[in-house]
């Protein structure tokens, strides 16, 4: 039985952004190991049918006993399993498991999901990560990238070679799961609603304040925040700024939810004032819900927006530029906001379908597992 091992930071992110593959190799009589820290979807990545190996990781440190632990860890994982291929997702797991899998002669596929605080910040991590990736890619059978700008800038920073390199768009979405339903809310209200973890980097400031400019002139407009606080990443904002928030007016706080569809479902636009992104998820699953987006444009969004057709992109960190877009929007008839809608299930459909993703992975294997 041909064997496959996926590793990353979190059971959540397995689950999330990869039941779709985790579930296709599954069914097709593969065995399938995740190797991530155990969190809240433990459960339901072991209920696919997967092997789950916990493993200790964190994420904020880079104390070198801490790393040289995870790096033991993954290495000792992978000779127990001895899988056929491994694919890994984020910084930690492609810069330690990519090094481990080349010392047992396992290939392996190191995927770059986004350039995340390490890359945005200017501090001396920034120079640290890139030395660790310049050498651990290098142990890399494939280097798989989400955007073209990510691509660009690691090969412009000498981090990866060329020939290693593999385009995915995006991890995909599921357009059956994903798909449009009516409205449960018939009020006069417009709805914006933001998913996302609430990070500063996520452009949770900028959704702030473009909320107060906007209901200066629409009192009535919604700007609802969907997503969890206190998040275990340098960038997190607090629970009680939140709150603050929240009781002032500004925003309606959702908290977290285990069915994000049922928001995206009652809102009339998703919108992610990110400042940057792999491919956002929430973006293509509220697109796959024929929803109009509004998001920056920067890599990771601009690339599921045609600006004026599907939705609009504003400047990134500049409220005043996603407060105009988001009263562009409001002063649209509701045919023009269905036809924006409609125009954004089609781009998944046509371009992000999940099965487009799975095929990679599948072909993958085929070739080097």
């Amino acid at each position: 039985m041909p064997k496959i091992a996926f590793v990353s930071n979190s059971s959540f992110s397995m689950y999330y952004f990869r039941k779709g593959v985790l579930k296709y190799f599954i069914e097709q009589g593969y065995e399938v190991h995740v190797i991530a820290p155990v969190d809240h979807k433990t459960h339901e990545v072991q209920n696919l049918g997967c092997y789950f190996h916990p493993i200790q990781f964190q994420t904020k440190t880079l104390n070198p006993l801490q790393e040289l632990k995870l790096y033991a860890q993954l290495k000792k994982v992978y000779a127990k399993i001895k899988p056929d291929i491994i694919f890994q997702y984020t910084i930690k797991p492609n810069i330690y498991g990519t090094t481990a899998a080349e010392r047992l002669k396992i290939p392996s596929i190191a995927i770059i999901t986004g350039l995340g605080y390490a890359f945005i910040t200017k501090r001396w991590i920034n120079t640290l990560v890139k030395k660790m990736y310049r050498y651990a890619l290098s142990k890399a059978t494939q280097v798989w990238f989400l955007n073209q700008d990510d691509i660009d800038y690691f090969i412009n920073q000498k981090l990866v070679d060329s020939q290693k390199v593999v385009l995915l768009p995006g991890e995909g979405v599921n357009t059956t799961e994903f798909a449009p339903e009516p409205k449960q809310i018939n009020d006069t209200h417009i709805r914006f609603l933001m998913i996302a973890r609430v990070l500063w980097d996520k452009g949770v400031m900028e959704y702030v304040n473009a909320a107060q400019i906007v209901k200066s002139q629409y009192p009535n407009a919604i700007f609802q925040l969907l997503g969890p606080t206190d998040a275990d990443n340098p960038s997190a904002v607090s629970k009680s700024t939140v709150m603050q928030w929240h009781e002032a007016g500004y925003i309606d706080y959702l908290g977290t939810s285990q069915e994000v569809k049922n928001q995206i479902r009652d809102a009339d636009c998703v919108v992610l004032p990110s400042y940057r992104e792999g491919i956002s998820k929430v973006l293509m699953e509220a697109a796959s819900m024929a929803k109009p987006l509004i998001a920056t444009n920067v890599t990771g969004c601009k690339e599921l927006i045609v600006h004026g057709e599907n939705g609009y992109l504003c400047e990134v960190k500049n409220a005043e530029s996603l407060a105009q877009c988001m009263l562009t929007f409001i002063q649209l008839g509701e045919q023009q906001r269905v036809r924006m809608g409609a125009a954004s299930r089609t781009k998944m459909c046509a371009s992000f379908d999940e099965q487009y993703i799975i095929q990679y992975y599948k072909q993958t294997f085929e070739q080097i597992g």
